[in-house]
């Protein structure tokens, strides 16, 4: 698995990639003005995956629980001291330049970029790829019962995320601030 942290900027929208992945945390960050992504990609592929960003205390966590590879821009020194005492792979930019690439056209938030053939590629060079599968979770066959729920309104302090459920694909389409949130590789809109 790969858990890439993608930034959330408004400034740097729309991303790359970001729909492609298997799974997506948001994480609100410090200052309580913008939030941040990991995103996990295992059997998904994104020629591109930007804008990259610095890892976070959250990462800490939720890395391990996929047994992942950590691909980020940095950190703070705290984090980065604490990173280097986890047992995951760390694959900060600043020690493993290799799969990483810069964009024109865009500030120091939104240039950054890498792919998940590149980190790959990167990972088996170095002999850290693994084959194993990682250990999935358990569900219950009987879905819950629960009420149907069409929409749902995330107010994060800066700005609100909805998600509204599309029954022609299915899936619940994300807005950030009343926007459609698209992936720049694909122009679909984020479910």
């Amino acid at each position: 698995v790969l858990a890439f942290r993608v930034g959330n900027d408004p400034s740097i929208r729309p991303q790359e990639g970001l729909g492609a992945a298997d799974i997506v945390y948001e994480e609100i960050m410090d200052g309580w003005t913008v939030t941040r992504f990991t995103a996990l990609f295992l059997e998904s592929e994104a020629k591109r995956v930007r804008p990259l960003r610095s890892a976070r205390l959250v990462n800490l966590t939720m890395v391990p629980q996929y047994d992942a590879a950590l691909v980020h821009t940095g950190a703070s020194d705290p984090i980065r001291y604490l990173i280097s005492q986890a047992t995951f792979v760390d694959l900060d930019q600043y020690f493993h330049p290799a799969p990483y690439g810069l964009l024109s056209g865009y500030d120091w938030r939104g240039r950054m970029y890498s792919s998940t053939e590149g980190v790959r590629d990167y990972l088996k060079k170095r002999g850290l790829e693994r084959e194993e599968l990682i250990e999935g979770y358990t569900f219950d066959p009987e879905p819950p019962r629960g009420e149907p729920a069409l929409s749902i309104r995330i107010p994060y302090p800066a700005s609100t995320v909805d998600w509204t459920y599309d029954q022609g694909t299915g899936l619940y389409l994300r807005k950030a601030s009343n926007v459609a949130h698209v992936d720049a590789l694909t122009g679909d809109q984020i479910g």
